[in-house]
């Protein structure tokens, strides 16, 4: 597991990888990811979403919120 912290007061642990997926962005020509992950904070797990974007050698978190869906 990996500690990665969402704000300065808080902690997050990433658990799980739940589900992902590649969409088709005709006016990106780099590869995204969409992810669905299962982290917790404070032992209570949440589901987050998560877009990914590929640049040359590195990858680029774009954005990060939990998943209210």
């Amino acid at each position: 597991m990996e500690t990665n912290k969402v704000s300065p007061s808080s902690l997050l642990t990433f658990s799980q990888v739940t589900s992902g997926l590649q969409p088709e962005f005709a006016l990106i020509k780099k590869k995204a990811y969409l992810l669905h992950i299962n982290a917790s904070r404070y032992e209570v797990i949440n589901s987050y979403a998560a877009m990914l974007i590929e640049h040359a050698n590195t990858r680029r978190l774009d954005f990060f919120e939990e998943d209210r869906s």
